[in-house]
């Protein structure tokens, strides 16, 4: 709808606008584009085109150091996220308070009730790991193996005399010995080190728990074919996902037979991994098809298939930038903010096609200095315009209650400045560098035009310029 707006209606009802006006007292406002040509605007858009005459080769090359530094950096972003990033805050923002009826938001209670929960009941236990373990359960050993897979826990487990605090068939046969002195005296018979284990005749065991009261207990942690337990085992509240994942790995190969972890924290973790596996692969591909695209557009429309090449450095750059930029200030890789980083391709492109476009037009009658300086001046600031009004129509979403849609929020408006910037700093080097491969002469214009054609336009008068900036710049808006 935009497209069709701005492509059919905008400049159907300027035209007209602007034949009324000779008849109608419809005031005219001003005409003058931003960043023309000798305003100190002007001149703050070319500071691209100065470093693209001086330095090409160097600042791209320092482009590229940093969006692999930028690239590096960012792979220690957060990945982990919980229930409380898609709930409002505890306290709603004063500001937000201060709204009339009915923009003022309501109170919210329950990430309050988790804190509070956790501040009681959980001060040093966090989550917990689960290992399934796969095996014949009424084998001598079975319950021996449980209890020796406690000693000497990983650092992410909670500790109790030595040992991993677990919960398992072990400890329902334990604490029920201390309640049935019968059963008791079961499991003394069958104990061959004294440790409170059977170790033999454990399908009686089984058989008489399951027919007591803490058959429910048994239900929990032992399958109903003894071909499988269940060992829940508690891991420390200050510990990251990641790290008590590999410990509850590292914890099931310890077991002779199969078992495997899992539990909250191990799906949480490895949720995360798969988003940030997939981001990376969906933006992978979204970059190679931008190639694509971008490679097959050039060479149908202009014949200049391997100026993709240029249109592709800001991209990379503002990809590598937001996603450094995550890390610095904190916000998680998760399943909402994984979309930033695509968003931003998009937004890239709008703005670097804007100035590759531009300048092979320009190139066409022009020398290269002057088709380069035309364009980034010409253009930016139409892209200026754009990139403030985009940002902050988008970068408003910081003041939402969701601190992923502030999160998002801030994001988007950060991708959209690094796109701007990077198109109109970085991308006129990399015209310089591909116009030195694919033409002549910078002082020819491309096509071979005659360059004394350009200078007689040169010397034309300031009004002829400004008039052809301004539609120019009307045309990159």
């Amino acid at each position: 709808f935009t497209f069709l707006i701005f492509g059919v209606f905008l400049p159907a009802a300027k035209v007209w606008m602007d034949r009324r006006k000779e008849s109608w007292p419809i005031p005219t406002f001003s005409q003058k584009p931003l960043g023309r040509e000798g305003s100190s605007l002007g001149e703050v858009l070319g500071v691209g085109v100065g470093i693209a005459d001086r330095i090409p080769v160097l600042f791209v090359l320092a482009a590229l150091l940093f969006s692999a530094g930028a690239a590096g950096y960012a792979t220690g972003v957060d990945t982990s996220f919980t229930q409380e990033d898609f709930l409002p805050p505890e306290e709603v923002p004063s500001y937000l308070r201060s709204l009339p009826e009915p923009f003022a938001p309501s109170d919210y209670s329950v990430v309050a009730t988790l804190n509070f929960l956790e501040e009681r009941f959980t001060s040093s236990q966090g989550g917990s790991v689960t290992i399934y373990v796969e095996r014949p359960m009424e084998q001598d050993s079975a319950l021996e193996e449980i209890h020796r897979a406690g000693e000497d826990p990983p650092d992410s487990f909670v500790v109790t005399d030595g040992r991993a605090e677990s919960t398992s068939v072990v400890t329902v046969i334990r604490d029920y010995a201390e309640q049935d002195p019968e059963f008791a005296r079961l499991v003394a018979r069958n104990d061959a080190n004294d440790n409170g284990i059977p170790d033999d005749d454990l399908g009686e065991i089984y058989d008489y728990l399951e027919t007591s009261p803490a058959s429910s207990q048994v239900d929990r942690y032992l399958a109903e074919d003894h071909r499988s337990a269940r060992v829940v085992y508690t891991v420390s509240a200050d510990v990251a996902d990641a790290e008590a994942t590999e410990d509850g790995e590292q914890m099931a190969e310890r077991f002779r037979y199969e078992a495997v972890a899992t539990g909250d924290i191990v799906v949480f973790q490895a949720v995360s991994d798969l988003i940030f596996n997939s981001a990376v692969t969906s933006l992978a591909l979204a970059l190679g098809g931008t190639v694509v695209f971008l490679v097959f557009s050039y060479w149908l429309l202009d014949g200049l298939p391997s100026i993709a090449l240029a249109n592709l450095l800001p991209i990379v750059v503002s990809v590598a930038g937001v996603a450094a930029t995550m890390r610095l200030l904190g916000i998680s890789f998760n399943a909402f903010t994984a979309t930033i980083l695509s968003l931003t391709i998009g937004l890239g492109i709008d703005y670097s096609v804007h100035v590759v476009h531009r300048f092979v037009d320009e190139r066409k009658g022009a020398d290269l200095h002057t088709a380069l300086r035309r364009t980034v001046v010409g253009t930016g600031g139409a892209l200026m315009g754009s990139m403030f009004t985009t940002a902050f129509g988008i970068g408003v979403l910081v003041l939402s209650l969701l601190s992923v849609l502030g999160q998002f929020g801030v994001l988007t408006a950060v991708s959209i400045v690094y796109s701007f910037l990077t198109s109109l700093v970085i991308l006129p080097s990399a015209l310089v560098i591909w116009d030195r491969f694919a033409n002549e002469s910078p002082d020819v214009p491309m096509g071979g035009a005659p360059a004394g054609a350009d200078a007689d336009a040169d010397s034309g008068s300031d009004s002829d310029r400004l008039a052809t900036d301004g539609g120019r710049n009307r045309e990159g808006r």
